[in-house]
């Protein structure tokens, strides 16, 4: 869904943050940071950052940058 060339970024214009929300306890940031390995190398060059957080929280982590 995220890499799918008709998927999240399909029609996206300008610069491309990808946002994992609801990234509360250490669990779900591990499994965050899961998905940005596992992400193709090509995909992830065509956005800026990656970024896990919880917006409740108002609490984030920058897992990749350009």
């Amino acid at each position: 869904m995220i890499e799918h060339p008709e998927g999240l970024f399909a029609k996206a214009r300008g610069e491309k943050i990808l946002y994992i929300n609801h990234v509360e306890v250490t669990r779900d940031l591990e499994l965050a940071k899961q998905i940005v390995q596992k992400m193709n190398p090509m995909f992830k060059r065509q956005l800026k950052k990656i970024i896990a957080g919880n917006t409740f929280s108002n609490r984030g982590w920058i897992l990749w940058e350009k």
